[in-house]
């Protein structure tokens, strides 16, 4: 008997659900994971959750994709379940990185103008119109 999973099978108002990670795809298949968790967090299907995990990378964000609707723990498995913590506002990071994103291009193009309104005082021109006269193909002069 898996004397951790027992103890953990003790532990009030918890549930268990199932998660996949992003990255963790082998041979086409992707793997997935049980958690227990606190029914307090209120999980569903898409969810996201801060998970434990038996690497050096100690914690990792799941996606949930299913729930049981009473805790399924094996107290004979030869592995010990770990917890998922707390959920994860992926949309505040979608946010986050699209504000970053859009700001990126809003330099980028500053960027652009101002180097070209620069090149244009290199080259003594002041107007649009100087530049198209002073560079227009030698056959429409």
């Amino acid at each position: 008997m898996n004397i951790e999973n027992l103890a953990n099978s003790m532990v009030p108002d918890i549930m268990t659900i199932k998660v996949r990670f992003q990255e963790d795809i082998h041979d086409g298949i992707q793997r997935t994971y049980k958690y227990l968790a606190p029914k307090s967090l209120d999980l569903k299907f898409g969810d996201h959750v801060a998970v434990q995990t038996g690497t050096k990378a100690g914690l990792k964000i799941a996606c949930v994709i299913h729930v049981d609707e009473e805790p399924v723990i094996d107290l004979d498995a030869g592995y010990n379940l770990k917890w998922a913590f707390d959920r994860v506002d992926i949309n505040k990071l979608e946010e986050l990185v699209n504000t970053g994103r859009k700001i990126h291009r809003e330099l980028r193009a500053e960027r652009q103008k101002q180097a070209r309104e620069g090149a244009l005082r290199a080259l003594g021109i002041s107007d649009p119109e100087q530049f198209a006269l002073r560079f227009q193909p030698e056959g429409e002069k």
